[in-house]
């Protein structure tokens, strides 16, 4: 991925070989009518030939948990391709895994994972070691789905939170919510009733009204629908929405940075994973920042649903989404990555101003192959700036009297955001997309 800093609003383009290239206008929008509900454009991260329950980001590369074999796997931030990190006992159904807080006493840059059998198991920074951190006093079978977050409000005293509970049908109902140290002991909180199991746990951010800093359960019972509880720190429970096919990926929406520093990251945003199609996606954070403190969560299936959960007095908005997914989904774990900074691939990365107001005017005059370059730029005068660009090298400019030209070498699908005064670039994965852009 590579970045360029300027002004421009927000834009969304891809093109393939010998497609078109729109520009990211470089004005202000002028003040309108209230926007829309915002589209969630999922862009296509990965596809594997691994079935993924988790995914997780640990600050340098992201981990994905393999269905039933409990395999970990990871890959650098342009998310491909994948390497074998580590791996748990194999039992069938979802292990969901979180990178610790590297604070209260958990071990910083390790990584927790909840198997179906209801071990906690520690892995190592560096994946070459596993321990089983504690296990939960809940018995085995039914397997859980692996929910699992850590506390990062406070509520329950920054510890680790593990609940129990098989999703997808109206039986087994409910399970058990638990609470773990950094020594590993372990504490039942508090029980939720079905149908359905908890998929996912989060905790609510910290000005979430009524449920502000609770343990948020995606309870989900199929196609019978299913609800998001909040459990509290007492252990009460009481259901915050409901849904009429079962929810599972969740994530509390954090405020974007407004610096973009210039730490390895990949595009911010949302990022799930599908378990039928082994498709990884993200959808870009500008689409959902004006609900920032809010929660995002998703159905699993047949198809991709989405709604913003908001505080309204002592209880919750549920405002629906429009998205681009195509039908025959099983989503899974939702993450958000917050970290503005693009991905410092070997796309490498510039901070030139020139490039960002060449973004503004870079148009596309080559789809007949007419032998002009995009930006204006000949034939000729592309193989001369090609000599000075990187082999990989995407993107070049030549400076001239009041103009500035930019030429784009295609060898996959790329897309372009414009995101505040950032415009990033980025090659998307080889492969169909499954998504409609």
């Amino acid at each position: 991925m590579m970045r360029v800093r300027g002004t421009c609003v927000l834009a969304a383009v891809a093109f393939m070989l010998a497609g078109a290239l729109s520009s990211c206008s470089s004005t202000a929008a002028a003040p309108g009518p209230a926007a829309p509900r915002p589209t969630l454009t999922f862009h296509l991260i990965t596809k594997t030939t691994q079935k993924l329950d988790s995914i997780v980001w640990t600050g340098r590369q992201f981990l994905y948990v393999q269905n039933t074999t409990n395999t970990v796997w990871a890959a650098p931030p342009a998310g491909r391709p994948l390497h074998k990190f580590a791996a748990m006992p194999r039992l069938v159904e979802e292990t969901r895994c979180t990178l610790s807080p590297g604070s209260h006493g958990f071990p910083r840059g390790a990584i927790f994972c909840h198997s179906p059998d209801n071990k906690i198991y520690e892995i190592s920074p560096d994946g070459a070691n596993k321990t089983v951190f504690a296990s939960l006093h809940a018995p085995y079978p039914p397997a859980a789905d692996g929910a699992l977050a850590f506390d990062s409000v406070g509520r329950f005293g920054y510890r680790l939170l593990a609940a129990t509970g098989r999703s997808g049908g109206l039986r087994p109902a409910g399970g058990v919510v638990y609470a773990i140290d950094s020594l590993g002991h372990v504490q039942q909180v508090g029980s939720y009733a079905g149908p359905g199991g908890a998929d996912e746990l989060v905790i609510a951010p910290g000005r979430f009204g009524s449920a502000a800093g609770d343990a948020l359960l995606t309870v989900d019972a199929g196609p019978s629908g299913g609800a998001v509880v909040a459990l509290d720190p007492s252990g009460r429970t009481r259901p915050i929405a409901t849904f009429a096919d079962g929810p599972n990926p969740i994530a509390p929406i954090p405020k974007l940075p407004s610096s973009t520093g210039r730490t390895r990251a990949p595009f911010p945003g949302l990022y799930l994973n599908d378990d039928k199609t082994a498709n990884t996606y993200m959808a870009p954070a500008s689409s959902l920042a004006r609900y920032a403190g809010d929660v995002i969560v998703g159905t699993e299936s047949p198809r991709a649903l989405f709604w913003i959960l908001e505080p309204r007095g002592k209880g919750f908005a549920e405002i629906p989404l429009r998205d681009n997914l195509l039908a025959g989904t099983s989503l899974e774990q939702a993450i958000f990555v917050r970290n503005a900074a693009a991905a410092r691939s070997r796309l490498g990365e510039t901070e030139r101003p020139d490039l960002a107001a060449a973004v503004s005017r870079f148009s596309h005059n080559d789809r007949a192959g007419s032998g002009r370059r995009p930006g204006g730029g000949s034939r000729k005068s592309s193989r001369r700036a090609s000599a000075r660009t990187p082999a990989n090298g995407p993107m070049t400019t030549q400076p001239g009297p009041g103009t500035r030209r930019m030429q784009a070498r295609v060898a996959r699908a790329e897309s372009w955001w414009c995101l505040g005064n950032v415009a990033y670039r980025e090659l998307l994965p080889a492969g169909p997309l499954n998504v409609r852009w």
